[in-house]
């Protein structure tokens, strides 16, 4: 079905809006957006007259609370979240980790459920909503591990290999071996390659056919770990968690 161009634009200048973060004038939506002015002039006054953008005291626009909405009616009745959220709890009070809940999106992960750890101070680590590529993150690698080898290929082939540490493996090959070794341990570990200072494990929720649906991740400063000693203390828990979940699924 091919979309409305006149909801295509809107829908383009809401997101163009949203990625800024801040105030910004209809000038420079136009450019962010390639749209003329007077087209996201009339997109920007839809979205105020529904609530989804405010104007400041400049005149310039900003995405509003009410874009929150959407995510919360979203969050409060998907069933992974719902049937996750239990036992992301109690895996939190036993570690004392950060303990998350992403969601796949094949070449990407979203996060849906984020508890954060005793010694948390990031804001970045407590914000529901956050994209992260699969290929670095230890979630999105317990995930390529359901999918049979040859999707995972095109999974990396449609990616945007970039470094995003120092320590990110950019080689299809490199990562590959790492989603291999997942597949044989039930779960994945990444060090510093998503973000330099952390040690991230992760298992898959799966459907009833084994594919991936989501992953639940634990999460710890780097230098208080070494990828050994977590997966000795959290795989076998985190493994487990991630079975509560994808069992509880299957019951309805």
């Amino acid at each position: 079905m091919k979309p409305m161009r006149s909801s295509g634009r809107t829908l383009l200048v809401l997101e163009a809006f949203a990625r800024h973060g801040r105030a910004m004038s209809l000038g420079q939506a136009a450019k962010t957006t390639g749209l003329d002015k007077s087209a996201v002039q009339r997109s920007a006054d839809t979205l105020a007259c529904f609530g989804y953008l405010e104007r400041d005291e400049t005149g310039q626009h900003r995405i509003s609370p009410h874009c929150l909405d959407l995510a919360f009616n979203f969050l409060k009745s998907h069933p992974i979240v719902q049937k996750a959220y239990p036992v992301l709890l109690k895996l939190h009070q036993e570690t004392g980790e950060r303990t998350n809940l992403s969601l796949f999106e094949r070449t990407n992960l979203i996060y849906a459920i984020r508890i954060v750890g005793n010694d948390d101070c990031d804001l970045h680590s407590a914000l529901v909503g956050r994209r992260m590529p699969v290929y670095s993150t230890a979630g999105g690698r317990a995930m390529l591990a359901k999918l049979p080898e040859d999707e995972v290929r095109k999974v990396l082939k449609d990616s945007n290999l970039r470094r995003r540490t120092a320590q990110t493996k950019t080689s299809t090959d490199e990562i590959l071996r790492e989603v291999r070794c997942a597949r044989e341990l039930g779960y994945a570990v990444v060090t510093g390659e998503s973000v330099a200072s952390e040690i991230a494990l992760a298992a898959a929720v799966t459907d009833g056919e084994g594919l991936p649906l989501a992953a639940i991740h634990v999460a710890s400063n780097r230098p208080h770990w070494s990828a050994e000693g977590y997966s000795r203390r959290l795989g076998a828990t985190v493994v487990e968690a991630a079975r509560k979940v994808s069992e509880s699924l299957l019951e309805g």
